[in-house]
């Protein structure tokens, strides 16, 4: 028979091994929790990557666009610049040819002022020459008969006198009109020396601009590539993330294999505490 020590021993080893089940019980009940939550954040994360990587494709597409914008813009600032370059040399080129005209206009004004004095001689010479020939057509006149070839002499001299004052008289309006003309034509290279000085700030004004904005456009340049290489390295870490998380879901996977054999095998003993465990586990 079996003694009353043998049955204590046999209830104290049935009592360790029970409690050993209760805890490879629990623990099999927590391994399945941690295993479900596991597979939960798995998801999660493999999910955040995959909406990360559709922002970061969404993303690098709109930054393609402003780059190509930006490079575009770039361009046609920089041919803004030729174009002001040339407008400006242009603009200095039309300058010197109205301070040519002005200095040309300012030396037919000289011309002009000239033959003005020149006339001026040639009719007070026509002035005395007629008063001479007047004279001399009088004496002719007293002398009589031997005066009278004298007096022919004094009338033609007269009538080169008249042509000569006449003659003087149309060069000096020609030059009057000439003198006019190249009056306006001072003024008016003057208003062009001005305007060309004018459009020679605007140009240097647009070309300050132009300037600028090349700059900027540089500048957004240098920003778009370093946002560029922030989303290269964002897609590395987001492939990175991606991997990790299937890592994950294939490790849950097995751990969630394990958790559930050691359940079952726990599970399909009977031992005290057992109901309870489950039932707390509900």
């Amino acid at each position: 028979m079996i003694s009353v020590l043998s049955m204590n021993i046999i209830n104290e080893l049935q009592e360790i091994i029970a409690e050993q089940y209760r805890h490879q019980l629990t623990n099999a009940l927590a391994l399945q929790r941690d295993t479900i939550e596991l597979s939960q954040y798995s998801d999660e994360l493999s999910s955040s990557a995959n909406e990360q990587a559709a922002s970061l494709e969404q993303t690098a597409a709109a930054i393609e666009e402003l780059t190509s914008n930006v490079a575009s813009n770039a361009s046609k600032a920089n041919s803004m610049l030729q174009v002001a370059k040339e407008a400006k040399e242009a603009s200095e080129y039309g300058n010197q040819i109205a301070q040519q005209s002005f200095i040309a206009m300012s030396e037919i004004q000289a011309a002009t002022e000239a033959i003005n004095q020149a006339v001026d001689i040639i009719n007070n010479i026509a002035f005395q020459t007629n008063i001479l020939s007047l004279n001399a057509a009088v004496e002719a006149a007293t002398a009589g008969e031997a005066g009278r070839g004298f007096a022919v002499v004094a009338q033609e001299v007269r009538n080169l006198a008249n042509r000569s004052a006449d003659a003087a008289r149309q060069i000096q309006n020609v030059a009057q009109t000439a003198r006019e003309k190249s009056l306006g034509g001072v003024g008016t290279a003057e208003k062009m020396m001005e305007s060309f000085a004018t459009i020679a700030e605007k140009i240097a004004l647009t070309d300050e601009l132009v300037r600028d904005v090349s700059g900027a456009s540089h500048e957004q340049m240098s920003g778009i590539n370093q946002i560029n290489d922030a989303i290269h390295q964002l897609d590395q870490i987001t492939q990175q993330n991606a991997k990790t998380a299937t890592n994950v879901a294939s490790l849950s996977g097995f751990v969630q294999e394990l958790s559930d054999t050691m359940y079952n095998e726990i599970s399909a003993k009977e031992f005290i505490g057992k109901d309870q465990i489950l039932a707390s586990a509900r």
